[in-house]
């Protein structure tokens, strides 16, 4: 007889690998193999004192609140840069415990599932984890431990480091003054008819700082793969080179034959790559991974070619003056908030929905990358906008620009400037057309890249200045020959390289507070299902609450802290080793009563849970459990219980979470996919499984589909929230998702965004924490791409001789977007 229950896992070794240890050498070698797998990672560097025992916890219960502000230990310092800032985290957490301070660590099902950081002074909870926890590891665990992240969806960004880019900008800087110089020297000795080779070869150099990262994001697009294949590379290089020589030879201009390589390279290595793999990846689709490989080339290539023409526009309308002050940073902000969104959705639908059809890892490098250049593109047509209207006018029209440029920047990076759209749209259309503008995690990461993207567009612009200075060797500010061409155009590069900074200043520092996350985000956050959760802004805890707020302020004492105090797990020191078992969250603890009345009873509930009566936890009341209802039915029979898996190689073992093939029909009122609580006395309905205090069953048509031909078998993996996204309970005592909420802050910033409807802190979602930092590789080729986004907005407006020759063309003609004469006029 078949077994109708599937097995479906909630792992919680995809959300995050929690070690506690001393920070050796085990804990070093075990973290940076997490890493290298791309999952989050944290690790407490403890004393054998600092770890606490707090007890079995038998509910099934998922929290994320980390902590707010730390400092990074001596084993996070080893394993690479980590930066906090409002909505982001880049890095592993790596806290050493200050002295005062303890780790409480909680078992689920026999497992350590759950960590507490406490401050053993206040009381106060100042961070709560959920993850796969492990204690003390010893070098064979080290190497033998499962680290890997079987939900792709799970495994961190990819994201930019300041050790990286700096490298990276005086790497391009260099190069770029390199080819200014020798194209300079070139184009001044050549002849009419001559065959302008050096075009072809210096763009052939160009690929190879543009084209690693490419490769790498088409690879894990288009093949699934980590990387492409020296094959696979060398073939791509050797189509580039070809084509630029005959470009070359036809004299076409550079910005054309960038996108021309671009689709050649792509359209050689990479499709070699998808069909020498085909046989390693069984459930990939080429139709798939193509849809999402083109939508990266049109998000690119495409937005390219409308800022150019913004750019072109901003030329031509510099008079009125203050219309074009308005129009370039209006029109370039414009096109980048409409891109988010694009990116967005195309990697959700694209890609979320189709996996496994699209199998690889593609969260690192190429979504990242479609966000930097976003940005990137949009920075440089800006800096080209107003420095060859500098160069060409030499007037100072460019002031009133960069000065409505910060503005806008600074409340779109804050926040502001969705909260204005909402609140407006809000008083026109129905609210589900509004929340359109509420704030999402795609915007966050995008504002991440912001920091490290703004910088991105002025090694072109530097060069040139320098490469003229070396060549003419004129440092006056005026005249045909001199190195920044006049004085307004000097003015306005250096302005902009200090707005950049500023701009960065205002944010980070929070000198324009962060704009609030109202309840109505809030409350539609928690209401998303399936798909439709990928990409939230908050994080969502899966516990058992009483309130009916969505801020839960019950849960915080005075001073605006959680206290653990409250809490009914207890948090007497017990060592790991031997200590005498908890009674659970479920259970009640009977005493003897002095006055020989009778037992006493206390009760035990969940973090941030109000103190429970013993009438709802005495010893003779049955553990709930949580059963799916569905409309016009009983409460189905209780199903098995979670039970423990068996042993991996490694050792960990993880709970399973059995799933009926099929609902039952139902009578009951309730809304299909919520849970009801039904008494465990009927578990003995089920022989032969046992149960224990409860069990989280989901119905198989809850499970998200796929794309048709690709969808979730039951027995896949999936996260606590796809597993949980229906898991909202009209009853009280069971667990439900909520928000997850951090403190109750003193700041300015938190004053101000409590008075318009935010009275504590906001945990971001999973996507915004523990962003992997991107080879060195991958962080140069990103910025040698806005590097040639910006050479090709610059040709186009000041000619392609404009750093050249002497001057700069008098007029825009659009023939020298297409193609250069040799020798160049202007």
């Amino acid at each position: 007889m078949s077994d109708p229950f599937g097995e479906l896992e909630l792992n919680y070794k995809d959300h995050c690998l929690i070690l506690v240890g001393d920070g050796g050498a085990a804990d070093e070698r075990l973290a940076r193999r997490r890493l290298a797998a791309g999952g989050r990672l944290a690790h407490f560097l403890v004393t054998e004192e600092q770890v606490k025992h707090a007890g079995a916890e038998d509910e099934i219960i998922f929290t994320w609140q980390p902590l707010h502000k730390a400092t990074t230990s001596s084993l996070g310092r080893k394993l690479g840069p980590s930066m906090k800032t409002y909505w982001t985290k880049s890095g592993p957490d790596c806290i050493a415990l200050a002295p005062g301070q303890c780790l409480e660590i909680f078992t689920q099902n026999g497992e350590m599932r759950l960590v507490r950081l406490v401050n053993e002074l206040t009381g106060h909870v100042l961070m709560e984890l959920s993850g796969l926890v492990l204690l003390h590891v010893t070098p064979e665990e080290a190497e033998t431990v499962d680290v890997e992240v079987e939900d792709p969806e799970l495994r961190a960004c990819g994201t930019f480091s300041k050790r990286y880019v700096l490298i990276s900008l005086l790497v391009l800087c260099l190069w770029h003054l390199l080819r200014w110089v020798v194209s300079m020297k070139f184009e001044l000795v050549a002849s009419e008819g001559q065959w302008d080779w050096w075009r072809g070869v210096l763009v052939i150099v160009s690929g190879f700082f543009c084209a690693p990262g490419l490769w790498h994001g088409w690879a894990a697009s288009l093949s699934g793969e980590a990387d492409c294949g020296w094959t696979h590379k060398l073939v791509s290089l050797l189509v580039i080179s070809l084509v630029a020589m005959l470009a070359a030879r036809a004299q076409v201009a550079d910005f054309p034959l960038y996108g021309i390589s671009t689709i050649a390279s792509f359209l050689s290595g990479p499709l070699l790559q998808y069909y020498q793999t085909r046989w390693s990846h069984p459930s990939r689709h080429l139709f798939d991974c193509l849809l999402w490989t083109l939508a990266q080339l049109v998000g690119t290539i495409g937005l390219a070619a409308v800022l150019s023409v913004i750019v072109v526009l901003y030329r031509t309308l510099l008079e009125p003056e203050m219309f074009a002050n308005v129009f370039l940073p209006v029109s370039t902000a414009v096109v980048e908030g409409g891109m988010v969104s694009f990116t967005q959705m195309m990697y959700t639908t694209l890609v979320v929905k189709r996996r496994p059809a699209v199998p690889g890892d593609v969260s690192f490098v190429a979504m990242p990358y479609m966000l930097t250049c976003l940005h990137g593109f949009a920075e440089a047509a800006r800096i080209v906008g107003v420095f060859s209207g500098a160069v060409t006018g030499g007037e100072y029209t460019w002031l009133g620009s960069l000065g409505v440029g910060l503005l806008l920047n600074v409340l779109a990076r804050c926040g502001w400037t969705r909260l204005g759209l909402y609140m407006v749209l809000k008083q026109l259309l129905p609210l589900r057309w509004a929340l359109v503008f509420a704030p999402g995690a795609y915007g966050k990461l995008h504002d991440e890249i912001k920091i490290y993207a703004g910088y991105f567009r002025f090694p072109v612009v530097i060069s040139l200045v320098i490469a003229r200075a070396i060549v003419h060797q004129d440092l006056s500010l005026d005249g045909p020959k001199s190195f920044c061409f006049n004085a307004s155009a000097a003015l306005s590069l250096l302005c902009m390289l200090l707005m950049e900074i500023l701009e960065d200043q205002i944010v980070l520092r929070q000198l324009v507070p962060m704009s609030p996350v109202l309840q109505e985000f809030v409350d539609s956050e928690v209401q998303k299902e399936g798909h439709g959760r990928h990409g939230s802004l908050l994080s969502l805890d899966l516990r058992r609450t009483t309130s009916l707020s969505p801020w839960r302020l019950e849960e915080l004492d005075e001073k605006g802290f959680k206290s653990s105090a409250n809490s009914p797990r207890g948090t007497s020191p017990r060592g790991m080793e031997g200590s005498p078992t908890q009674p659970s969250a479920h259970s009640a603890q009977s005493t003897n009563d002095p006055s020989g009345s009778g037992p006493t009873v206390t009760c035990l509930s969940l973090p941030g849970e109000a103190p429970r009566t013993p009438e709802k936890c005495s010893p003779e009341a049955p553990s709930p459990q949580l059963l799916p209802v569905l409309p016009g039915s009983e409460p189905a029979p209780p199903p098995p219980p979670l039970a423990r898996a068996a042993s991996t190689d490694s050792g960990v073992k993880r709970p399973i979470l059995r799933m009926p093939s099929e609902p039952a029909p139902s009578q009951s009122g309730h809304l299909p996919g919520l849970f009801a609580v039904t008494p465990s006395s009927e578990s003995s309905q089920r022989p032969a499984r046992a149960v224990r205090s409860a069990t989280l069953t989901v119905p198989s048509r809850q499970i998200s589909k796929q794309s048709v031909g690709s969808k979730r078998s039951v027995g896949s993996k999936q996260s606590v929230g796809s597993i949980l996204s229906h898991s909202q309970s009209e009853a009280p005592d069971s667990p439900r998702l909520v928000p997850s909420l951090g403190q109750r802050r003193d700041s300015l910033g938190s004053r101000i965004r409590s008075s318009l409807g935010q009275p504590r802190a906001i945990t971001p979602s999973l996507l915004l924490h523990g962003l992997r930092e991107m080879p060195l590789w991958c962080q140069l080729s990103a910025i040698g791409i806005i590097s040639e986004a910006t050479l090709g907005f610059l040709n186009t407006t000041m000619g392609p001789g404009g750093g050249i020759i002497n001057e700069p063309c008098p007029e825009f003609d659009a023939l020298v977007s297409l193609w250069w004469p040799c020798p160049l006029q202007c």
